[in-house]
């Protein structure tokens, strides 16, 4: 077995083993990703006429899809492609070398790689923004003066990401069934609240968001953790 092949194996042991601590604090951290998500609402409608373009590209997905791309004759290629993208993505992350990815029009598609696997792997689509990430990643390296066509392409990546999130969130998933539906009806919620509130807080406030998010969390969840050790007889 090559280093690289031990390190993966390692990796995997080491996250199925924090599955279901990370199940804990996913129920700990519920209430602060909710408030922080919802505390992300006031300073977007504040700031509609300062990013105009970025609502204008969310609006933009929104009639399209709605109008065209939801409907099963248009096919799936490009929903299938970011889902199967989301778990290459989360594979090489964890030293697993992706040997296929293949999408389809019509008929799904599936993505290969070495090594044992993890449950990270399997749930990525369901919570991880490839296409808004994929995005913010280009703009960060782009001049300033891309920033409103910027700001329109990642309003579209990012209503592209969340229709299709939700779209294939659901308990029938395969790799949420083998995962376990327990952990993923908990994990993936807040997963994709702390994501949402994250990128549109970078979307508003540039990195200072992000820090804003993680004292929103911290507040709400400093302020539960003795309601909910004393629930649990732990005082």
């Amino acid at each position: 077995m090559s280093t690289v092949a031990r390190a993966a194996l390692a990796i995997d042991h080491t996250i199925d083993a924090l599955k279901w601590p990370v199940w804990v604090g996913a129920v700990v951290l519920m209430p602060g990703a909710l408030v922080a998500c919802l505390r992300c609402l006031l300073p977007a409608a504040r700031g509609v006429p300062e990013h105009l373009p970025f609502l204008a590209g969310v609006g933009a997905y929104l009639i399209a899809w709605m109008l065209l791309f939801r409907w099963r004759a248009m096919g799936s290629y490009l929903p299938t492609f970011a889902h199967e993208l989301s778990h290459a993505v989360v594979a090489l992350a964890t030293l697993h070398p992706v040997t296929g990815l293949h999408a389809t029009w019509r008929k799904g598609g599936h993505m290969t790689y070495r090594g044992r696997g993890n449950w990270l792997i399997r749930l990525a689509p369901y919570f991880l923004p490839v296409a808004t990430l994929s995005v913010v990643a280009v703009l960060s390296l782009v001049p300033a003066s891309w920033r409103g066509p910027g700001e329109v392409v990642l309003g579209v990546a990012l209503a592209f990401d969340l229709v299709s999130i939700a779209r294939q969130n659901h308990p029938d998933q395969p790799d949420q069934i083998a995962v376990g539906r327990p952990f993923a009806f908990v994990f993936l919620p807040v997963a994709q609240l702390l994501l949402a509130a994250g990128l549109l807080r970078f979307v508003l406030e540039g990195p200072a968001g992000i820090a804003r998010v993680v004292r929103d969390v911290s507040e709400i969840t400093g302020w539960m953790l003795p309601w909910l050790a004393g629930g649990a007889g732990l005082r």
